[in-house]
């Protein structure tokens, strides 16, 4: 049997012009698989008219109803009573891991507005026979060096294990590959652990990765969950994290190292860069018949 997947992406108004090429990359890619988008509900009337019918608007502060939406100036912040306040950054983080949670299907894929697919996903790219794929980078520190071991830490705090600072892979990326079955399993250990709700442990920390709880989760904690597994270091998505775009020689050698297992180039929305250039190297990489 055909294991089922769907896209899911987090996106909001100060992304609109890159979430909008991410949908036209989609459209023309996969043209039949379901994208879900969880948008706050400041910003729901901006992205519902991109609602098809296999592209679902959800607002998430309806999906989150214990938290409350605040706008203070040009900043969004979330309070929890008694006293939580959440940033977006986090509060991104938890309504990924509360969608997720509640899908009926073997996998979903976590994609960020700022990527474009320059290929279309398959079943085999995300499945290996029953087991689903794992982004796994060992040696590769989890974001920011400084940091690394600490998110690491929360994870391992969060689960009931042993906290040794970094626990050897990065699971970062774009395109992220999850089980909605290992997250259900995943969050249940959290609150067992911890004694409270799985986004009250959460927040309890200033920062955390959401990516990094589920990759030590399937690798380090033990369960029926491991059976499920399959390890890959290969990314699904090509990302400019490592490289200087600024620079026409990282260009190119950004569009050099795509190989035929991407599916997606992520070009970050934080580097400044002009719409103009963005859309070059997108052409570049089309150009290059890569893909």
């Amino acid at each position: 049997m055909t294991k089922s997947f769907l896209l899911v992406t987090k996106t909001y108004k100060g992304d609109y012009a890159l979430f909008e090429q991410l949908c036209a990359s989609i459209d023309r890619l996969m043209p039949a698989v379901e994208h879900h988008i969880l948008v706050d509900r400041s910003d729901l009337e901006l992205f519902e008219p991109f609602a098809t019918s296999r592209r679902k608007i959800i607002c998430c502060t309806n999906e989150l109803s214990q938290y409350r939406e605040l706008n203070i100036g040009q900043r969004r912040l979330w309070w929890r009573w008694p006293g939580t306040l959440v940033r977006g950054w986090i509060f991104q983080q938890l309504a990924k891991l509360h969608y997720v949670r509640n899908l009926n299907v073997d996998a979903a894929v976590l994609v960020d507005s700022d990527a474009v697919f320059i290929r279309g996903i398959e079943p085999e790219d995300l499945f290996e026979g029953d087991r689903i794929k794992l982004y796994a980078c060992p040696g590769k520190s989890s974001g920011p060096a400084e940091q690394s071991p600490k998110w690491h830490d929360v994870a391992s705090r969060s689960l009931g294990l042993r906290e040794m600072g970094y626990t050897g892979s990065d699971y970062i990326s774009q395109a992220v590959i999850w089980s909605p079955t290992i997250i259900r399993q995943m969050l249940d250990r959290i609150e067992t652990v911890c004694g409270t709700s799985w986004d009250r442990a959460l927040t309890k920390s200033f920062r955390f990765s959401e990516y990094v709880i589920y990759g030590v989760f399937c690798e380090h904690a033990e369960g029926e969950h491991r059976s499920l597994i399959s390890l890959t270091s290969k990314e699904l998505c090509h990302c400019s994290w490592d490289y200087a775009l600024s620079s026409k020689a990282e260009v190119q050698r950004f569009v050099t190292d795509i190989k035929s297992h991407h599916r997606a180039v992520l070009i970050q929305s934080n580097l400044g860069m002009s719409e103009a250039k963005r859309r070059e190297i997108l052409s570049e990489i089309t150009a290059s018949k890569l893909v």
